[in-house]
């Protein structure tokens, strides 16, 4: 494979290449097995993404129902490569773990040269890797499919991967492929995000993104405290926003003018009225003030 002058910008399989030969220092000879870690290393990895394996894993089901007969395994790794999980078929996992595909294996392009999980982590892109574009001459039968997972900081999280090891796949069914494959994963994003911030008002920020659904989450002060790479995307924010939150209004009406603590006090009494269907004393317990002061508040916003 060429690794020299423009095809390296047109192509990330052969950048991909270029970095294992001059940056990663993997083995020219190309013959290096992938390293599997401990049973203990591969709990603790495991421990390290408890949230994103318990999301996954009924998308992981389902994914495998569609693609298991043709010979494919499902995968997730962590950032680092390192397969978290794996659903496979008895009659295909032998030739899997000859090639190293197993739980534990550390499939980082920094180790293992080009492949569907170790370079979708680093080009945080979806890819085909080929047979015989993949770096280890061993795994050059493989035909895998990945796609990146992002945390709600708009870092890769995991991949998903789908791989086959029979001889007769072809090129067009990997294509097929791509566009279910980063699909799934971004339902897994969607849903990691969900369970990041399960105690927060999730709501669809306006707007659309080619890369998923824009989600934002809010806290009981209306103040958004979480974002995933969509509404990050769409709405510009590039702060963390566990340390700095922005209040919701002025993210998504950022023309309007503070209105002072009056007018914010008015809304929140129409919204306690509204919310109990006009029951003044539901009201003023949701303020958690008496239905005397209540009735102040309302004459002091012209609202009786």
């Amino acid at each position: 494979m060429a690794v020299e002058g423009n095809a390296v910008g047109r192509s990330p399989i052969v950048a991909s290449w270029r970095r294992c030969l001059l940056h990663h220092g993997v083995p020219a000879e190309r013959n290096q097995k992938a390293h599997v870690l401990t049973s203990g290393e591969l709990t603790d990895a495991r421990l390290r993404q408890d949230r994103l394996l318990y999301v996954a894993r009924p998308l992981l089901e389902d994914l495998f129902r569609s693609v298991g007969l043709s010979g494919f395994t499902v995968v997730l790794s962590d950032r680092n490569g390192v397969l978290l999980d794996q659903i496979s078929n008895d009659y295909d996992e032998p030739d899997f773990h000859q090639a190293g595909l197993r739980p534990g294996s550390v499939w980082a392009e920094s180790h293992q040269g080009t492949n569907a999980i170790g370079t979708v982590a680093v080009d945080a892109l979806p890819m085909i890797v080929f047979k015989d574009q993949h770096y280890m001459c061993a795994v050059t039968q493989l035909t895998c499919v990945g796609a990146p997972i992002f945390d709600p900081a708009g870092e890769v999280i995991g991949v998903l991967d789908v791989t086959s090891a029979r001889h007769d796949t072809e090129a067009q069914t990997a294509q097929f492929l791509l566009p279910i494959i980063t699909n799934t994963a971004n339902r897994i994003e969607t849903e990691y995000f969900r369970a990041c911030f399960d105690n927060a008002n999730i709501f669809v920020a306006n707007g659309y993104s080619k890369i998923g659904t824009p989600l934002l989450a809010a806290d009981d002060d209306d103040l958004i405290i979480g974002a995933n790479r969509a509404a990050r995307r769409l709405l510009d924010i590039k702060q963390d926003l566990n340390a700095a939150p922005i209040p919701r209004r002025d993210l998504l009406d950022r023309g309007a003018q503070p209105r002072g603590l009056k007018a914010a006090e008015r809304s929140t009494i129409k919204r306690a009225i509204a919310r109990n269907n006009g029951n003044m004393s539901k009201a003023a317990r949701d303020l958690g003030v008496s239905r005397a002061t209540f009735y102040r508040m309302l004459d002091r916003h012209g609202l009786n």
